[in-house]
């Protein structure tokens, strides 16, 4: 099922299986310097993609919130990063449920149609992610990603490394004085992803981080994808313009200075 190169290890009411996209990453150096040493585990209908250097296997209840809440290390996130929180006893770790949006939502809040393994959403971010750490690029670290299947469809949950000491940039721009040099920092980021192929597929106000220091991550990389250089990179750039208008923190002046950093750090 999961190729011939394959390690099975039975413990507690589980299947540990090591997929062929694990083999290589076992064997692989990424760039950058990351090694990502992919497991996966079955537990009845959940299957759970985990990195092996976190040095014990992912469990079902860590997806659980109220795992979580019974310890007393749930903390719900406000701002836009889905349905989730804050996990663990430092709250090192964010949880989160996938969401369907849109119309969609309307049939189903959070099903998904089930076409295999490496089509969910939470496996092929969790994915991305690695693809982004590897190369040295400010998003989130992940953890561990679960999906449970029912029928024809699954629901999906992803848990990466909580960035500590940020804030939306829609609330960073919501208390900035001058906002032209955060924003030129920004169109800096998203420079980087560009020249990298990395098209986010909700690229918004509230799926942009700011350190204190206007240090900038991107996060929810759900359905992000690897293109060729074209004009979706435009594309986002208008998609965050309509985000910030939307929001009501939105400075002509400001983005000018986004759209020419971000087209000054695109050139070769």
């Amino acid at each position: 099922m999961f190729g011939q190169a394959r390690r099975i290890a039975r413990t507690t009411g589980s299947v540990w299986q090591q997929s062929p996209m694990a083999d290589r990453r076992m064997t692989q150096r990424l760039s950058g310097g990351l090694d990502m040493h992919e497991q996966t585990q079955t537990f009845g209908s959940d299957r759970i993609l985990h990195d092996a250097r976190i040095g014990r296997p992912a469990k079902p209840e860590w997806f659980e919130p109220e795992h979580w809440r019974h310890q007393g290390q749930w903390q719900a996130s406000p701002g836009g990063r889905g349905s989730g929180a804050r996990v663990g006893a430092s709250g090192e770790w964010f949880l989160r449920h996938y969401l369907r949006g849109g119309k969609a939502a309307l049939l189903s809040r959070d099903r998904y149609l089930y076409t295999g393994e490496r089509r969910t959403r939470c496996f092929a971010e969790f994915r991305m992610l690695a693809r982004l750490q590897a190369s040295g690029l400010p998003a989130p670290k992940p953890v561990a990603a679960r999906f449970r299947v029912s029928g024809l469809y699954y629901t999906a949950d992803l848990i990466t490394e909580w960035i500590a000491d940020t804030r939306t940039l829609a609330a960073a721009l919501g208390s900035c004085a001058d906002p032209a040099p955060l924003m030129a920092g920004v169109g800096a980021t998203l420079a980087r992803f560009h020249k990298a192929g990395v098209h986010h597929a909700d690229l918004n106000a509230n799926n942009i981080l700011v350190g204190s220091n206007n240090a900038v991550w991107l996060v929810d990389f759900d359905r992000a994808r690897l293109r060729r250089p074209g004009s979706w990179r435009g594309g986002n750039l208008r998609r965050l313009e309509r985000s910030l208008r939307k929001i009501g923190v939105y400075s002509a002046g400001a983005f000018a200075a986004l759209r020419s950093r971000h087209a000054k750090d695109l050139r070769p």
